[in-house]
């Protein structure tokens, strides 16, 4: 028999459900536990908490949360297309979501919108006339009364102090041999997050009881795509590999470079392994939205048609008039998932056109996973290949959320 102190115990609190993993050796127990929103969700996870120790008493206890949805950023870059584009991607795998992008100064921002603004932009050169212009006009932006990160030219550090005293420095995310660094910027988003759950409905009184800093859950997904990547995991993957993530609020997708069409051609840049969210895509509180974009759907119909025996038609056509009774969770995330892949494919949202032909391996986790059929996924997907690209793919679907299990597992450090 295992000692307490050998057992941990993984906490994920999301906006409908609290997933609770117990960690036993080499075994996982799991437990889903509904949102009472009668009382906070801190003091609900509390509970929860309390009666695990009483069970397991020198447990020790990791939790993630996208509860609060992930911190609202706002990003000012030098160019849109490179230190942007770069900025954008660190952005999202640190599990942020990006409300507004801008490189054009005389731009106005919005208040209230966002929880973080990051400036990015420019090589670390001395005396750059173009840049110092560039964070010059940067300077005489109206910013809202957030936290402002700066991450460009290590030279033009003093100019920001200068004008915002309480200004996060961090390295240039672009180094002089060209080389991505991420790790300042996404270890500062992480913390900030940290600090953002002080006003989320009493999360962050349950740091005490984790011994990581509590993640989004986004970058403990993101963390777990590496490591499988990396083939350090016993989930086993052939690659190239993408991974979506499908939920009530948000869909999360997951893809490395080699997938993206055309990159060499472009000037968009991109991270080894690489985040993008649809903010707007979900089957509980993204309801509303994803049916609006289902509307203008071209390929509605044969999503439909892939998993419905009968009356493919008439639901065609009773989704065109707003009659929507039909569609249930089950169904809502089949047309979420033809939407996602159709943008991506576009790459009209995130950026990157993504050659669907060319995965090998897709992994669906979340909510998604527990009531879809990979081989209704597999005939949806087959809608967005072309006839002369189609090949065989493998969709693994992670019915026991071993993703979050291997991320959750392997936070050793806050800046990873």
């Amino acid at each position: 028999m295992k000692k307490e102190s050998e057992i941990k115990i993984f906490i994920d609190i999301g906006s409908t459900n609290i997933k609770i993993a117990i960690k036993n050796g080499t075994k996982f127990f799991r437990s889903f536990i509904s949102r009472n929103y009668e009382i906070s969700v801190g003091n609900q996870v509390k509970d929860e908490i309390k009666k695990l120790k009483k069970k397991y008493s020198f447990s020790n206890f990791r939790i993630s949360s996208s509860a609060n949805g992930g911190l609202r950023v706002g990003l000012i870059s030098m160019t849109k297309r490179y230190s942007g584009e770069i900025a954008k991607r660190i952005i999202l795998q640190a599990g942020c979501n990006i409300i507004w992008h801008i490189s054009n100064t005389t731009n106005t921002i919005k208040k209230n919108e966002v929880d973080v603004i990051v400036i990015s932009g420019g090589l670390n050169v001395e005396n750059a006339d173009d840049q110092k212009s560039w964070i010059n006009q940067v300077l005489q932006i109206q910013m809202p009364k957030v936290p402002i990160i700066f991450c460009g030219n290590i030279h033009l550090q003093s100019v920001l102090k200068n004008t915002y005293k309480d200004v996060v420095l961090t390295e240039n995310i672009i180094e002089d041999n060209m080389i991505i660094k991420s790790d300042g910027l996404k270890s500062v988003l992480r913390e900030l997050y940290l600090l953002d759950l002080v006003q989320k409905d009493g999360i962050s009184t349950l740091q005490e009881y984790s011994e990581i800093p509590i993640w989004p859950t986004p970058a403990v997904c993101d963390l777990a795509y590496q490591i499988i990547l990396e083939n350090k995991s016993k989930f086993r993957a052939i690659p190239p590999l993408m991974m979506i993530d499908m939920g009530g609020a948000t869909t999360d997708v997951f893809y490395g470079r080699e997938l993206i069409i055309n990159l060499n051609q472009t000037e968009s840049q991109a991270l080894s392994n690489n985040r993008y969210v649809f903010s707007s895509i979900g089957i509980k509180s993204s309801r509303d939205s994803s049916l609006f974009k289902l509307n203008n759907f071209d390929k509605l119909y044969n999503v439909i048609n892939c998993f419905s025996d009968r009356y493919v038609q008439k639901k065609y056509l009773d989704l065109k008039e707003n009659r929507n009774d039909w569609i249930g969770d089950m169904e809502m995330f089949y047309l979420c998932f033809g939407l996602v892949l159709q943008s991506l494919k576009n790459g009209n949202e995130s950026g990157h056109r993504i050659e669907l032909g060319k995965v090998s391996t897709l992994i669906i986790t979340g909510g998604a996973s527990q009531i879809c059929k990979s081989e209704i996924l597999d005939k949806i997907y087959s809608l967005f290949i072309d006839e002369k690209k189609k090949r065989s793919i493998n969709i693994l679907m992670d019915k026991k959320y071993e993703i979050w299990n291997i991320g959750i597992s392997s936070v050793n450090d806050f800046n990873r």
